[in-house]
Order: structure tokens, then sequence, then C-alpha cells
């Protein structure tokens, strides 16, 4: 049973998550080149996304893409047009999350002495952004990935609901609802077990982007 609910819930939390990394990293990247006043409209994007309710979200974007506008279908289907809105309505919030640190991130790494130095050398700013800040501003997003994980398998629960889509999360509703004990401890085992191998994975891609992380551990 939970077998079958699983590749639906892990390939949501994985297109949301993907998702969400684009648009945090535009925003960073325009926030940060644009002025005081791109940095103040990217600062209030990014906070209002990230205290946005899902079952508030997914109701605004029912009601102008799939009533409004009827682009999408309101209800999760077999087909890739089903994905659309309920991967949007995980994806915003944990953008502005994202958001926040990258763009702290990227402005702390642009006042570097690296990055100094490649400007001393004649480096075009897309260049210095692209080639060496962005490497170090992503490396706290990648080490939040594992929490923010675990927080889209959470925000499952509500966004399988609301599109009836099938996954762990309309799983778990449904057997918290009849007290169902035995599904409610596979589905924790399971999201466990996901967690913790993403936690791994994301850990493993850190010190690919940042080799010194781990001669630093050898070390140590």
């Amino acid at each position: 049973m939970l077998g079958e609910q699983l590749p639906g819930t892990l390939l949501l939390a994985v297109l949301a998550l993907a998702a969400a990394w684009v648009l945090a990293l535009a925003t960073a990247l325009w926030s940060t080149r644009g002025g005081r006043l791109a940095a103040a409209i990217g600062s209030g994007l990014e906070l209002t996304a990230a205290a946005l309710p899902h079952f508030w979200l997914a109701t605004v974007l029912i009601a102008v893409f799939a009533t409004a506008l009827r682009w999408l279908p309101p209800v999760s289907t077999g087909a890739p047009a089903g994905l659309v809105l309920p991967t949007l309505t995980l994806a915003i919030p944990l953008a502005g999350f994202l958001g926040q640190v990258m763009r702290r991130s990227l402005l702390d790494a642009l006042e570097s002495p690296f990055v100094l130095a490649a400007r001393a050398r004649g480096e075009s700013e897309a260049g210095i952004r692209l080639r060496h800040a962005l490497r170090h501003a992503v490396l706290p997003g990648v080490s939040l990935s594992g929490w923010a994980f675990g927080y889209l398998i959470g925000g499952a629960v509500v966004v399988e609901t609301i599109f009836a889509r099938p996954g762990l999360g309309r799983t778990l509703l449904a057997a918290v609802t009849v007290r169902d004990v035995p599904v409610v401890t596979g589905v924790v085992l399971v999201t466990a077990l996901a967690y913790i191998a993403v936690t791994l994975v994301t850990d493993v891609v850190t010190r690919v982007i940042d080799p010194r992380l781990a001669r630093r551990e050898v070390v140590a």
C-alpha cells in the first residue's frame, strides 16, 4: 500500500524542491543586482511567499488558473498539467525561505576578497556572479534542502488532499482519521528514511560544491 503511494509523493516533493530553487535563485540574483528598490521588492516577495499557508495558496491558484483562466485542471490528473498547481503550491512558500537565505549569502559572497580580486582582474560582473559568488551563495540553500524535503512531505498532506492527488499525505490523513496505527507508523518510518536519504545526498552535494569542507574534516 505505502509502496504504491510513495512514488507520487516523492515526485511531487522533488518537483517542488526544483521549482523552489529556480524561483529562489532568480529572485536572489535579480534583487542583488537592481539596486535598493529591487532589493526591497525582492525581500518583500520572499517574506510574503514564506508566510503563505498551503491551503490558502492552493485555493487562490485553483480560483485563478483552473476556474477563471481554465489553463490547468483543478485536481491532479495523470497528465503532466495536473502536477503544475500542486507543485507551485508547495514550491512558492519554500522559495521564500530559500530566497532569503541565498540573497544574504550572495551579498556576503559579493563582498568577499576573492570577488574583489576577480573584479581587479577585470572579469565581468555576470561572470563574477555565476562563476564565483553563486557557487558560495548556494551552499546554505543546499544545506537547507534536507530540511526543505521534510517540509515538503509535511505540506503534501494538505496539497494532496486539496488536489485529490494520491500519495503518502492523503494516506496519512485517512489513517489518522480512522486511527489506523500501523499505517500511520509505516508512513512515519518511510518519511523518516526518505528524510535521512535526502540529508545524506545534500551532505555529499555540499562537499562537491565546496571540497574545502571535506578537507577540513580530514584535518580535524
